[in-house]
């Protein structure tokens, strides 16, 4: 493993998508509250009428959730060429790599 680089979070978005796109890049870790899931009443799929996730899909070149950052940085990894990542869910939500998967 060439080293551990932690990345900053939300507040500096750009420095997030840059390193989820980097190709050294292979494991990403999140640790997001429940609430910033933003999962519907289902407890499984995203709540689209989130007032938040709404503006991440109305603007998703501006996110403003965990979420929707992610969703930039993958794509933006993805258009690049880049291989595979693994995103590993470190908070304490039951079933949160599923729930992060869906």
């Amino acid at each position: 493993m060439a080293g551990i680089h932690p990345c900053p979070g939300l507040h500096t978005s750009l420095i997030t998508i840059t390193c989820l796109t980097v190709p050294t890049t292979r494991l990403i870790t999140l640790t997001i509250t429940a609430k910033g899931y933003f999962l519907a009443p289902d407890g499984e799929s995203l709540e689209i009428e989130a007032e938040a996730i709404a503006v991440d899909l109305q603007r998703p070149e501006s996110p403003t959730t965990a979420i929707g950052l992610l969703a930039l940085g993958l794509r933006a990894r993805m258009d690049s060429g880049g291989d595979s990542i693994t995103l590993l869910s470190c908070d304490n939500l039951a079933e949160n790599s599923r729930k992060l998967e869906t």
